[in-house]
């Protein structure tokens, strides 16, 4: 079973932004994922996993901080929005997947 940890929210989160990202809104399973909905679903999944075996499902620290860490690293994680960051018009999907990268080896130090 896959621990709920904030690194493989990520890796989950990224794994659905890569099979299809949207913007504008969080998506779901058939039109694809924005990044911040990726993450919800993702958590929502490892979250209902780890319950059902009867795990106490804390996190370490929120899978949004290491994201927004990564998309502004001189400002405050409250101060950053990854819902901002990935409507904006000249945001590429490549630069998203390369967030989720770099937050999933933040997280996993």
């Amino acid at each position: 079973m896959t621990e709920f940890t904030s690194r493989n929210i990520l890796k989950g989160a990224r794994d659905l932004v890569a099979a299809k990202w949207i913007k504008f809104t969080y998506g779901d399973g058939d039109r694809g994922y924005c990044a911040v909905g990726a993450v919800y679903a993702s958590e929502q999944t490892l979250f209902w996993r780890a319950r059902n075996h009867e795990e106490d499902p804390l996190l370490d620290c929120p899978a949004e901080y290491f994201l927004c860490r990564v998309i502004d690293p001189d400002s405050h994680p409250d101060d950053v929005s990854i819902t901002r960051w990935n409507d904006a018009p000249e945001r590429t999907h490549e630069e998203v997947l390369e967030a989720f990268d770099k937050a999933i080896e933040l997280a996993s130090q």
